[in-house]
This record gives structure tokens, C-alpha cells and sequence, in this order.
């Protein structure tokens, strides 16, 4: 048995692609709901939020001396700081930039994808992730998976 998640697309990846064919449809096909200045204070403070979001979480990665990367063993459980408020702590962040950039660009078609990116992550990396850390670290995995939100 493989001693870690098993996770074959990069996690970035799954929210960049979509990105990238919204900024495409959105160069032909536009859609305009929000005036310049709410989409760049909208935008801005999402990016922001995502930022520090993953931030917060690559600090604690650090911390405990563990690795970011999903094909490589977990070392360590994350419990403490930003993981005691979601167990994904860098897909919130990415998700915030992602919307984010959403607004910043009026990528509404971004936001059209966003189930199927949603469901992108959850299947092909979140579920693979939470799979793997219920083998290696059992028992308190799950009482960490009961107590703390996927999502915030």
C-alpha cells in the first residue's frame, strides 16, 4: 500500500484550468455584473482572504515539519492554528483567490464552473486525502474529521 494520498492532478491545477477557460469564454462571450469598482474591492479582499488563508496553513506545514505535497507521506496530523477551523485550510484559500480573481477579471463564466470545480477537488483530492490520513493516523483523524469543518 502507497504511503500517501494517491492524488494524480496537482491541486492547483484543478482551480487554475477553470480559471483560464473563464478568462478565455469571457474574452468572447463577456458577462458584466458588477461595476469596476465593487469587482476591485470584491476581488482584492477575497484574493487577500486567500492569501492568508494559505499562508496560515503553509506556516503550520512548516511547523510541524511536513509536507505540502499530496504524493508524499504525511508526517505529521494538522490539528492546531488555521486546521482547528477547516480541515483545508490551502482549497479555502484557493477557493477565495479564485473567486477573487473572478470578480477582479468579471469572469462570470469563472463562477458558472465553479460547482464543477468544486466537485474537481472534492473527488480527485480531498476525498483521496481524507481517505489516506483516516489510514495513517486513525482514531484521531476521525475525532479531528468530526470536530472540524471541511469548509469553514
Amino acid at each position: 500500500m502507497q504511503d500517501n494520498a494517491g492524488v494524480k492532478i496537482p491541486p492547483p491545477a484543478i482551480f487554475i484550468v477553470p480559471m483560464a477557460f473563464a478568462v478565455l469564454f469571457n474574452h468572447y462571450w463577456p458577462i458584466y455584473t458588477m461595476t469596476p469598482d465593487a469587482r476591485w474591492i470584491i476581488g482584492s479582499v477575497l484574493s487577500i482572504m486567500g492569501i492568508a488563508c494559505i499562508g496560515a496553513g503553509i506556516f503550520q506545514f512548516r511547523k510541524f515539519k511536513t509536507s505540502l505535497v499530496p504524493i508524499t507521506p504525511a508526517t505529521a496530523m494538522l490539528d492546531k492554528g488555521i486546521f482547528a477551523r477547516t480541515r483545508n485550510p490551502l482549497y479555502m484559500g484557493l477557493l477565495s483567490i479564485y473567486v477573487g480573481v473572478a470578480c477582479l477579471f468579471s469572469a462570470v463564466w469563472a463562477i458558472l464552473f465553479l460547482p464543477f470545480m468544486l466537485i474537481a477537488i472534492t473527488k480527485l483530492v480531498i476525498e483521496k486525502e481524507e481517505a489516506y490520513l483516516e489510514r495513517r493516523f486513525g482514531g484521531a483523524y476521525l475525532a479531528y474529521k468530526s470536530r472540524v469543518r471541511r469548509w469553514m
